[in-house]
Order: C-alpha cells, then structure tokens, then sequence
C-alpha cells in the first residue's frame, strides 16, 4: 500500500509543478538564491562551464578532433573563432536566425550550431588569422573598384 501512496504523492507533485503557480515560486525561489553571493558564484561557474564545454564541442567538431587555427596552428582555445570558408556568413546567421547583436555571440552562435545539426562550411581561425582574412578580403574588393588607387609611398621627411 505505500507504494500507492507514493505514486499518488508523485502524481500530484507533477501536476503541481506543472501550474503556473509552481513555476513563479520555483523561479522566484531561484532568483532570490542567485542574489546570494554563494548562489551568484555557483551559477556563473555553471554558466562558465557550460559556455566552455559548448565551445570546445563545435571547435572540436570543425577541426575534426584537433583544436587549433588551419593557417597557422594557434592552439589557445580563448582566442579561436569560427569563420565562414565562403565569407557568407550574414546570410549563413540569417538563416539559422542567429542575431549579431547583443549577448556573447559566440555561445549563441555554438548553441545554435549544435542545434541545427553542426552544418558544413565553417573552419576555425586564431583571432589574428580572421582579421587578416577580413583584410584580404577587403583589399580583393578595393582592387575591383576603378575609382581606387592603390596608396602612394609618400616618404615622412624629404631632405
């Protein structure tokens, strides 16, 4: 007969939790835990290792098991970003609705490459690797535009 009971009491446990009631005081209870200094450190290690462990999977997806930049082997996971091979990476956002704006892209971006299955197409770059090719990039678009002249050497100081 306890077992009755305790099924009983488990079923109406679910139900309650699943009143918008229960959910208030759960997430007031939560907030109100968060603003306590343990609670604060407690949550933000969380986050931080959640945030890591989510970065370390796509990089270590993309780079097929080794995690370093394909120019030029840079290995410090704090400075290693995704780039597109294809530089289309506006449309590439828009279409898995990634927003550039607000927040830390980077893990919004990993939470929703995890999400839609880890897609072709992207490589890992060291920091300085991508603004390089951010650089090329440009240079490749300025030569195409008539209008521009490449920059004269104009020495600092004539004798």
């Amino acid at each position: 007969m306890a077992f009755k009971s305790k099924t009983r009491a488990n079923e109406y446990s679910r139900e309650y939790n699943k009143s918008p009631e229960a959910k208030l005081k759960k997430a007031e209870l939560q907030r109100a835990y968060q603003q306590t200094e343990d609670g604060r450190l407690r949550y933000n290690a969380s986050k931080y290792r959640y945030r890591d462990n989510l970065k370390e999977r796509v990089l270590s997806h993309y780079g097929k098991g080794k995690i370093e930049c394909v120019r030029c082997g840079f290995n410090d996971i704090r400075a290693l970003c995704l780039d597109h091979i294809k530089d289309n990476g506006a449309e590439h956002r828009k279409e898995l609705n990634i927003s550039s704006r607000g927040g830390v892209g980077s893990y919004s971006t990993c939470a929703a490459l995890l999400k839609n299955k880890l897609p072709e197409g992207l490589q890992i770059l060291c920091a300085n690797c991508n603004m390089l090719k951010e650089m090329e990039r440009k240079e490749k678009n300025r030569a195409k535009n008539p209008f521009y002249k490449e920059k004269e050497v104009v020495p600092l100081c004539q004798k």
